[in-house]
């Protein structure tokens, strides 16, 4: 599965944060191990350059179509609604009006049903001659549809526009029941259905879409209706616990249809460090977890020095992201400093995912909600 190839050690701070003791039962979590590599030496901060967030958000707001959509960069063809869910859920504190734009195009996209029978999914799309011609398939049915509620359940809550969830419920119940349709018994979500692969990266984002969309429809007075899927993200949240190895610190990254668990190392780039990465970064486990300590420890090993090699390739962005959520806001500022002063130079590698999760680390360091905080934790005006 593709994702967002570029979260390297953005768990490195993690050891810096004090360590919880409310974890999962029955999980076996080893603190003692005497052969875990000393953290690195906390950076000094630096000033971010003033007007970076606001040149970042441009290049992304650059990168939206006329007819809503987001491209994958400025000059690209290629709609990819994952990650144009997270270029719209970057802009929209400043952006509303483009988020908008952007729920509107993905709402008037959505399958009913899908070639698989699934009623509630989106293709991925192309530009040709100005129009949007649809690919036929996508990525995932489940992190798409969970990356969306995650966008609406946002925009309701930061705008308060609780009738346009209204006007919209058919559809955006039909993506939660996506996510519910593609659950296994033992609480994980298969991600198409016809490639049945849990991915650990898209049970944290369904995790959080599930938990965000109950929030919402709370908010709607459907109490009951909410606890459906505040249940079923339950049972996300037990199978992503299930997935830790305590004897080698790590989780698996995947299970295949036969059972099958591959783990995640973090010497290796991808798809290893994402999958340590996501519990923490989509808060299925708050980054004071001791879980959070032990990536963070081995990742630090493997990766060390992220915040000063950030380079116009990869700008490590949700790395920079994790560090100011867990308090590490010198490491953070280096990298952010480092990332907005390169740029989405044209001719990079960057893509609106990378400069979406810049945008959430900026947002972060100026003490605005993070993407790992619950839509109820947002502030808002009067529901309309």
């Amino acid at each position: 599965m593709e994702r967002l190839g570029l979260v390297l050690a953005v768990v490195i701070a993690l050891g810096m944060a004090p360590l919880a003791a409310n974890v999962p039962s029955g999980t076996q979590i080893k603190l003692t191990k005497l052969d875990l590599p000393t953290p690195a030496p906390v950076l000094p901060p630096i000033t971010i350059p003033a007007g970076a967030r606001q040149a970042v958000e441009s290049w992304v707001l650059a990168a939206q179509d006329p007819s809503g959509a987001f491209v994958m960069a400025p000059g690209s063809t290629d709609i990819v609604p994952y990650f144009a869910n997270l270029a719209a859920l970057a802009v929209l504190p400043d952006d509303p009006a483009a988020a908008h734009r952007y729920m509107d195009w993905y709402l008037a996209h959505v399958n009913h049903p899908d070639k698989y029978g699934l009623d509630g999914t989106i293709y991925d799309y192309v530009l040709v001659g100005g129009q949007t011609v649809s690919t036929g398939d996508y990525d995932s049915a489940d992190s798409y549809a969970a990356t969306f509620l995650i966008l609406v359940a946002r925009y309701a809550a930061v705008t308060g526009d609780l009738n346009y969830v209204r006007s919209h419920l058919g559809d955006l119940d039909a993506m939660a029941g996506v996510i519910l349709r593609l659950q296994d018994a033992d609480g994980l979500v298969w991600a198409k259905p016809d490639f049945r692969m849990k991915y650990i990266m898209d049970n944290a984002e369904n995790y959080r879409g599930l938990m965000d969309w109950s929030f919402t429809l709370q908010k709607l007075g459907m109490a009951s209706h909410a606890k459906r899927y505040l249940d079923a993200a339950g049972r996300i949240q037990t199978g992503i616990a299930s997935l830790w190895d305590p004897v080698h610190n790590t989780f698996a990254y995947e299970v295949t249809i036969f059972g099958l668990r591959r783990y995640a190392s973090a010497s290796r780039w991808y798809p290893d460090v994402p999958a340590l990465v996501f519990p923490f970064a989509y808060g299925v486990f708050p980054p004071t977890d001791p879980r959070a300590a032990l990536v963070y420890q081995a990742l630090n090993k493997a990766h060390p020095g992220w915040a000063q090699n950030i380079d116009a390739g990869q700008p490590w962005a949700p790395a920079a992201y994790l560090a100011v959520l867990v308090g590490d806001r010198a490491t953070a500022s280096v990298a952010l400093a480092t990332a907005t002063d390169l740029g989405p130079a044209e001719g990079s590698d960057w893509q609106i995912n990378e400069a979406a999760f810049l945008l959430f680390a900026l947002a972060a360091i100026a003490n605005q909600p993070a993407l790992a905080q619950p839509a109820v934790s947002l502030s808002a005006p009067p529901a309309g």
